[in-house]
């Protein structure tokens, strides 16, 4: 349920939103549609990529740009796809961190792309987004950590402040989550039952003490692996199939999504 939560969040409010501005520079691989001409054009998949979709992506983007035709990523809601999320913390693990250094990778490996008008919203807009909120956030948030810990443990804290501030973050994590599972239920209806709902919006409280810190260990990991050339092992991912009759009941760890597409324009 918990990564139920992050995908409705991260598809229905983020990947939407970027889709409204032409800014999406990640077309998740098994569920997009990439222009086949243009893909080829830019070289095609990048198979030593950690991040093989993404990178092709920012690639395909910076092609057209390169040769000045019109392009539009876009998100289609219309659509309606299913994906499996890892079902063990192992899994998990290896998918976060492999993700983390795809990510860096690719932000590297066009960095001449950062906060470079040439490449309109996606150098302006979307790379310094991606690097801030994205790739740096876990680093802020340690060191976050750190000196809190140091400014309790030298009686610096000003609690009064620091609990409104905390207590402030907290409840608009919470309402973004519930807003993306509201919308989702009067959109798709997928749940059958608003028990299934209740779950999902009980575990929202949950996300940022029992998930949030588990997905910030994987990223700092993945960057520390990418950084000292440590190799982590992608590994059986442990697919166990959808049900085509009941995909909801059958698999719990299904999640419907709607797919990006990228073409000319």
């Amino acid at each position: 349920s918990i990564q139920e939560i992050e995908y409705l969040r991260s598809y229905l409010l983020g990947r939407m939103a970027w889709s409204k501005i032409n800014g999406l520079i990640i077309v998740s691989g098994g569920i997009g549609l990439f222009d086949r001409e243009v893909a080829i054009g830019a070289g095609g998949y990048d198979h030593k990529s950690f991040g093989e979709d993404m990178e092709l992506t920012v690639r395909m983007r910076k092609y057209m740009h390169e040769i000045g035709q019109k392009y539009i990523v876009k998100y289609i809601p219309e659509s309606l796809c299913w994906t499996e999320v890892p079902p063990t913390l192992d899994i998990f693990m290896k998918q976060r961190v492999r993700w983390a250094k795809g990510l860096v990778q690719t932000l590297f490996k066009h960095r001449e792309m950062w906060f470079n008008p040439k490449f309109g919203r996606m150098g302006l807009l979307s790379f310094p987004y991606w690097i801030l909120y994205e790739w740096l956030a876990p680093v802020i948030e340690l060191v976050g950590l750190i000196s809190y810990s140091y400014l309790i443990y030298t009686g610096k804290l000003n609690f009064e402040y620091s609990l409104l501030l905390l207590a402030f973050v907290f409840f608009f994590s919470v309402m973004i989550t519930t807003i993306s599972i509201l919308w989702e239920e009067y959109t798709n209806q997928v749940y059958k039952t608003k028990t299934e709902i209740f779950k999902l919006l009980m575990v929202i409280f949950l996300e940022p003490f029992l998930f949030h810190p588990i997905v910030v260990y994987a990223s700092i990991k993945g960057n520390i692996a990418l950084l000292f050339g440590i190799k982590n092992a992608w590994g059986n991912m442990g697919r166990m199939g959808v049900d085509e009759e009941e995909p909801v009941k059958a698999l719990p760890e299904a999640i419907p999504l709607s797919p990006p597409i990228l073409k000319a324009s």
